[in-house]
């Protein structure tokens, strides 16, 4: 029994399946390539006689929760990393204040696009790839983009936090 004439005709169905369960089409390519070197590594353990298909599609599913689950905890990851990085450059004497209407009002005071970068990047949780497709425009552009932003961001709370202890 040969792979290659077993999987082969698997493999278009395998793709539409995986655009259909993934967010994007970079996990799915990458669920699709999973799952055939999955195929392949377990090959001897496919029964003779048996439908490649039905098995292929369960081995593609395993890694499509997989992928999701992964991309769920680096969302987690990056919110944690963003409160800790508010928290830190805020308030720590303003018992009452809440470092999320700070950042507000600092990302109030950039310009349109600039706000629209911060938007893709950490609530719509685009990648730097993604945004550059969106917005037309260079990677190396959005990250050094971002990057100037993010300082601005810091240097706006920073300010507000100075203005507040000059107040108290």
């Amino acid at each position: 029994m040969d792979f290659e004439e077993k999987v082969e005709p698997e493999v278009a169905s395998l793709r539409r399946l995986a655009s259909y369960l993934c967010p994007d089409q970079h996990m799915a390519d990458e669920v699709v390539q999973r799952t055939l070197i999955r195929a392949y590594q377990q090959w001897e353990d496919f029964r003779e006689g048996a439908e490649a298909g039905p098995w292929l599609r369960t081995i593609l599913r395993y890694f499509v929760k997989a992928e999701i689950k992964e991309l769920q905890r680096h969302g987690e990851r990056k919110r944690r990393y963003r409160d800790e990085w508010l928290l830190s450059i805020t308030l720590e004497d303003d018992g009452d204040a809440d470092p999320t209407e700070h950042l507000d009002g600092c990302r109030e005071d950039l310009a349109p696009a600039s706000a629209d970068l911060i938007r893709l990047k950490y609530e719509d949780d685009l990648s730097c790839k993604e945004i550059a497709s969106t917005l037309d425009r260079s990677v190396s552009w959005v990250t050094t983009t971002l990057a100037r932003v993010r300082s601005t961001l810091k240097v706006c709370l920073e300010s507000r936090k100075k203005e507040n202890e000059d107040e108290a």
